[in-house]
């Protein structure tokens, strides 16, 4: 059985109707479709985790404070990768505001075949990605967004492991592989589409506001590091991959 997770909040029904509608397009009896109530920043659910959030430290690194809707988002994820290795086997999670690909079906069915931990059904920019074979292409670049992927308890594991501070929103966390050590595979073509129905209510930071580039500094030093930690991961993933390093 294929288990789906959609993140939704309970308060958006029209966004559940509209991914029901989607995954409707796709009926299959080993595919079971599971609601998974978001984490409400409105309501300040995302309290809850606030161990996880030191305003400190996440300007260090990112620049500036998590806005209280990335931290829903952030947990609204990191419950479902508790779920998957609570459950012990893969799961798939969606976003509701997405238009799945003519290809969906088929392409979960053959990532549940491939060997892979944690497959991404698109991304939101146009970063390199190295194809491995046919349908797989690995990143080590920021893709960003979450709408939707496969996820083993492998995976699960080691994102919970390295998420115990929440420093990044999470679609920039879970791009950081040289971190988490979780491989950024993507599934090519994509299974989402790019068109959206609706804007995002999990959570995600204003367009409008942009997060400075670090001039001198802690936060300067630390992007430094980080640099040089996933040019080093590359260099060795992309070998053992048998890929061109980064150009």
């Amino acid at each position: 059985m294929k288990h789906i997770f959609v993140i939704n909040l309970v308060r958006s029904k029209d966004r559940r109707e509209h991914i029901l509608r989607e995954i409707a397009k796709y009926r299959d009896d080993q595919i079971a479709v599971e609601f998974f109530d978001a984490v409400d920043a409105s309501k300040k659910e995302h309290l809850k985790f606030k161990k996880h959030c030191i305003k400190f430290l996440t300007k260090c690194y990112f620049g500036q404070d998590l806005t209280d809707a990335e931290k829903g988002c952030f947990a609204s994820h990191y419950c479902l990768w508790q779920k998957c290795v609570e459950m012990n086997e893969p799961i798939i999670v969606l976003e509701d505001d997405i238009d799945l690909a003519d290809s969906f079906l088929e392409g979960i069915e053959r990532i549940y075949r491939s060997q892979y931990e944690y497959v991404r059904f698109r991304g939101t920019t146009t970063k390199k990605i190295w194809r491995m074979e046919e349908h797989f292409g690995i990143t080590y670049l920021t893709l960003a967004g979450t709408q939707g992927y496969y996820l083993t308890p492998k995976a699960a594991r080691k994102f919970l492991q390295k998420a115990y501070l929440w420093l990044w929103p999470v679609d920039l966390y879970t791009d950081k592989s040289y971190l988490n050590k979780v491989p950024n595979v993507i599934h090519l073509p994509y299974l989402i589409n790019d068109e959206k129905y609706f804007s995002s209510t999990i959570g995600r930071r204003d367009s409008k506001i942009e997060v400075r580039k670090p001039k001198m500094g802690i936060r300067y030093v630390l992007k430094k590091i980080h640099k040089i930690r996933r040019r080093i991961y590359m260099a060795k993933d992309g070998r053992k991959l048998g890929i061109f390093n980064e150009q």
